[in-house]
């Protein structure tokens, strides 16, 4: 049997053999035991519900212009952010790998966070902050970070195999996503068609009057390179 010292307290702690996290007798804070010694560990409560996030995961996909995808999973998840100062500015990282790009910039809930209890696991599946992500904080010599489990709705949607991924925050409700391709638009569609009709048409009346397909074919895809820009940018202004 080991004994740790607590975070929060001070107080003497003993860790059982295989155990990830242990409760203070002293303070009631639970401890990671990976570095239990060396920082405190916060967490915030769900105050987003189930049908609530289904809700905003299903209105972030419309403006999206997704439109209601199928959704292959769900479930409560508690992620590890590790806050702490790096040259007298505070800095956010990520406690867990991989994770999407949208984690790199997060900013933690507006609330007051909770010491970690030890009924958080009974809230979502509580993610166990990861060892290389400490490194950074000891890499910049800068004091031990602590960690804060922010508490996210995860869906999981798309294609079987391959699915995306969206997270609803479990306190202030924003729903974040990477980007991805979007179906094309019925007028875009005609566009395109449009185009690929007009170049046709070029083709055909050069071909007539200069009676030389070779020809008729360099200065149609003349046409086609010169205005490839504008097409591109009239692609491309749904995405801006």
């Amino acid at each position: 049997m080991a004994e740790l010292k607590c975070a929060s307290c001070g107080g003497n702690v003993n860790l059982e053999m295989e155990q990830d996290f242990v409760a203070c007798s002293f303070c009631g804070s639970t401890l990671y035991s990976g570095r239990a010694s060396s920082f405190r560990e916060f967490c915030f409560d769900f105050t987003i519900t189930e049908k609530r996030a289904d809700s905003l995961f299903a209105s972030a996909m419309a403006e999206a212009g997704v439109g209601t995808p199928g959704i292959l999973g769900r479930r409560k998840v508690l992620l590890p952010f590790l806050v702490g100062k790096v040259e007298g500015r505070e800095v956010t990282r990520a406690g867990f790998t991989p994770h999407p790009p949208f984690f790199e910039d997060f900013s933690m809930p507006s609330g007051t966070p909770l010491f970690l209890p030890t009924e958080a696991k009974e809230w979502g599946e509580l993610v166990v902050p990861e060892e290389e992500a400490f490194l950074y904080f000891e890499n910049k010599n800068a004091e031990p970070p602590a960690v804060y489990h922010v508490p996210f709705h995860e869906f999981s949607f798309g294609v079987e195999g391959n699915p995306l991924k969206a997270y609803v925050d479990g306190v202030s409700g924003k729903t974040l996503f990477e980007p991805f391709p979007l179906p094309a638009t019925e007028l875009e569609n005609r566009r395109l068609l449009g185009h690929f009709v007009a170049y046709f048409l070029v083709f055909a009346a050069t071909s007539y009057l200069i009676r030389s397909v070779p020809v008729a074919l360099f200065l149609t895809l003349a046409a086609a390179f010169l205005s490839s820009p504008f097409m591109a940018d009239a692609v491309m202004r749904r995405f801006r």
